[in-house]
């Protein structure tokens, strides 16, 4: 059976899409303004955009959100969990990623400020509500910890792919050219766990609690 989501879901999911791909559109304008003012051109702009997981995930999360709105989403209510989870998982990594390791690295003005907030703020919290309030959890388990690392890793692959074809790495942690392949595969190893990690606590937590729900259930029943 299709994931059916109330007109609250759907609400929401709505402004999400809304922020992320206002988000997406907006930098990937001031990016290419940038450019133009180098003496470069279009294709080169929206090149280098492609290369940050930052605006391909942003840009996932506004494409998902939207087909919920929109009344679009036909994922099974299994399937359809695990695709959410995994897209809020992922989106909550561009936060981390971007606040512990990435935003003393420049100090963004004006619109690009609110810009790089949309990003790596507001569509990963905002994202994390959205799945805490109206994904259902049941139907995950430890083996979609795997399954939920596809686009990261792939990401990585890409990443790596498009460095070693043209020099540029989109982050400093998977800088190749300076670090050096070792260091820079060990990085991305180490951000793949420690994803991994996440995504294991995440199905106990979840497991936990309906469990920890279901014996209140049951206490509350049997106390009846």
């Amino acid at each position: 059976m299709a994931e059916r989501f109330g007109r609250a879901a759907t609400r929401f999911a709505a402004l999400l899409s809304a922020i992320a791909g206002v988000a997406v559109v907006t930098q990937t304008a001031l990016s290419v303004e940038e450019f133009a003012a180098h003496g470069q051109g279009l294709g080169e702009a929206l090149w280098r955009v492609a290369g940050y997981f930052t605006m391909l995930t942003n840009l996932a999360v506004a494409l998902g959100m939207g087909a919920i709105a929109l009344g679009l989403w036909r994922g099974r209510d299994g399937a359809s969990a695990v695709a959410l989870t995994g897209l809020m998982l992922a989106v909550a990594l561009v936060g981390v990623i971007y606040h512990t390791l990435l935003s003393a690295l420049w100090a963004p003005m004006g619109l690009r400020w609110w810009m790089d907030q949309g990003l790596h703020t507001a569509t990963p919290v905002l994202t994390a509500l959205f799945w805490l309030l109206y994904v259902p959890k049941a139907a995950l388990v430890y083996r979609h910890a795997l399954w939920w690392m596809a686009w990261p890793a792939a990401y990585a692959a890409y990443a790596f792919a498009r460095g070693a074809w043209d020099g540029w790495f989109p982050y400093p942690f998977i800088n190749a050219a300076r670090l050096g392949w070792p260091v820079a595969l060990r990085n991305a190893a180490l951000l793949a766990l420690a994803f991994l990690a996440v995504g294991l606590l995440l199905v106990w937590l979840c497991r936990s609690f309906a469990r920890a729900r279901a014996t209140g259930v049951t206490a509350g029943a049997s106390s009846g």
